[in-house]
């Protein structure tokens, strides 16, 4: 990427974080003047539906499950902060009726879902929302009279941001654990079954041949041919366990690679590949009648 271009992609990131930033404060303006003098029908009427449709596309862009990106976060907490307060406003006509506590719960569902930095900024716009509302209404400028809600409003942001991210985190750290482990699991079946090359080996330098190869092993597929074979095993000769047993790469122990029983718990190992029955049937070298 040139200079060039890259110089004009943040100015224009930097124009959209303004016309953003601009048009909360904006709505945010609307929101004071209509607690001094309640807007008329014909205007309180298309902000509503301004606001409605605006909140509606950043829903929606959150929903599609693609990261919306930090300023999408900030219009969509700042736009929801606005809404709530207005909200409120019409409904109580105060900032002390039933329905301020919706501001608390606005506060707790962005930090959920936003950055910190967003949520913070939506904590500011509400508590910068909440100080000027309260000084055109009583004519407190007072900073310490919005401490209460200040104090609450932090209180859900910060306990709601901490505990369901602290969450978010821990499942997507397991989740990403599993999937590695699995990812393993499949390699070395894949490696078991000569589909893959030997870590370390000529294979092993070429990732992206590997992947291919992984992709295409057809795994699942050799896994139930051996179960189909098993089950013909089983049912043909009359047995009550038919399993397929599988070395390790020295040699020394075993484990079940598929299994057909009618026992309900069955221990798929690692065994000592020289002892038991296991022993005397690897080495026999053929059937073993007990």
């Amino acid at each position: 990427m040139t200079p060039l271009v890259r110089a004009a992609l943040t100015v224009r990131r930097a124009l959209r974080g303004a016309a953003v930033l601009a048009a909360a404060l904006g709505l945010a303006a609307a929101v004071v003047l209509d607690a001094v003098s309640p807007w008329p029908v014909i205007y309180a009427v298309p902000i509503g539906v301004v606001l409605a449709i605006a909140l509606a596309r950043g829903v929606a862009r959150l929903v599609r499950g693609k990261d919306p990106g930090f300023l999408a976060e900030l219009e969509l907490g700042a736009l929801a902060m606005v809404a709530t307060y207005w909200l409120v406003l019409r409904a109580d006509g105060s900032l002390v009726g039933d329905t301020y506590p919706a501001v608390f719960v606005c506060l707790a569902v962005v930090s959920a879902f936003a950055r910190p930095l967003a949520a913070l900024s939506a904590l500011a716009l509400g508590v910068g929302l909440d100080f000027s509302i309260r000084a055109v209404m009583t004519g407190d400028t007072n900073p310490f009279g919005v401490a209460p809600h200040a104090a609450f409003m932090v209180i859900f942001t910060g306990l709601n941001a901490a505990v369901l991210r602290t969450e978010v985190a821990r499942l997507r750290s397991a989740s990403t654990t599993r999937l590695g482990e699995e990812i393993e699991r499949v390699r070395t079946e894949a490696r078991s079954f000569r589909l893959l090359g030997a870590p370390g080996g000529k294979e092993a330098t070429r990732p992206a041949e590997d992947e291919n190869l992984l992709i295409l092993s057809g795994v699942e597929e050799i896994h139930q041919s051996v179960l189909f074979a098993l089950r013909l095993v089983q049912e043909t000769l009359g047995l009550h366990t038919a399993m397929l047993l599988w070395k390790n790469d020295a040699g020394t122990h075993l484990r079940v690679s598929e299994l057909v029983s009618d026992a309900p718990d069955i221990v798929d190992g690692p065994f000592l590949a020289g002892d038991g029955v296991f022993g005397a049937a690897l080495s026999q070298g053929g059937a073993l009648s007990l």
